[in-house]
């Protein structure tokens, strides 16, 4: 048997937080353009008619990936124009009766809302940075699960077994990469993603496996198996790090050594 880990992504962005109002050096109110219009526990579905993630999804990528083309969009308003968005406020349903009533589905209905983004601004009412509405968000994580995939033989588990590393790794990789291009062609962090130390790493292992334990109800299997697939993904984290070509990694070594390979000679390093 071989275990991985996978996440549900559900359609949408989860409005975490609201950058509050504050004021400038000279008293002037600087207030964000969601404030008043968004809270914590809204969840954006759509923006300017297009659905952000079409459907429930397993595939992390592809629910950062939406995440990202959301905050691109925002940050691509042109000034002075407003994004219209489809938000479904916390809390908020409605409820749709069918023919057999006891059939009847509570749904939430989302709601047009009207932001004019704006670029972040220091003290002195200066851009700081590209067009924002002022809010955090996330992607629509629901729950994480334990994936069982059944091997007929040796030789069958190490090709999943495979697989499941590669898949793992190149999710890794692309979002490393990208990070890397996105700040040395000077753009800064893309949009969605984040960095995090050893305290950040730490609280998304204990919120990934009191996520598992919570929707397996405490089943130790399913929590030894979130424990497990978050010390391989930190593992494969560290291995795609050190294969980057600087010269302290081991990534920098090996381009010595390939160096090296077609010149026929040693290189002092």
């Amino acid at each position: 048997l071989i275990t991985s880990q996978r996440h549900t992504f559900h359609p949408g962005a989860v409005v975490t937080s609201i950058v509050r109002s504050s004021n400038d050096n000279r008293g002037k109110a600087l207030k964000a353009p969601s404030d008043g219009l968004l809270e914590p526990g809204d969840l954006i579905v759509g923006i300017n008619g297009q659905k952000i993630l079409l459907s429930k999804t397993d595939d992390t990528l592809a629910a950062q990936n939406s995440l990202t083309d959301l905050i691109s969009d925002i940050r691509s308003t042109p000034k002075g124009e407003s994004i219209n968005l489809s938000v479904i406020k916390k809390g908020t349903k409605t409820t749709t009766t069918t023919t057999n009533p006891s059939k009847t589905k509570q749904q939430q209905k989302p709601v047009d809302i009207t932001i004019k983004p704006t670029p972040s601004l220091d003290k002195n009412g200066n851009p700081t940075g590209p067009q924002s509405i002022g809010a955090m968000l996330t992607t629509n994580y629901i729950s994480s699960h334990a994936k069982v995939m059944h091997a007929s033989s040796l030789a069958d588990g190490i090709v999943k077994s495979f697989v499941a590393v590669k898949d793992l790794t190149m999710v890794t990789a692309t979002t490393l990469y990208g990070l890397l291009g996105s700040i040395l062609s000077g753009k800064g962090m893309p949009a969605g993603v984040s960095m995090s130390g050893p305290i950040g790493v730490i609280q998304s292992g204990a919120d990934i496996v009191a996520a598992s334990s919570s929707s397996s109800r405490g089943s130790t299997a399913a929590v030894v198996s979130a424990m497990a697939m978050f010390a391989s993904t930190i593992s494969i984290n560290l291995a795609v790090v050190n294969s980057l070509p600087l010269p302290a990694l081991d990534g920098g070594q090996l381009v010595f050594v390939l160096i090296e390979a077609v010149l026929r000679r040693k290189i002092d390093q």
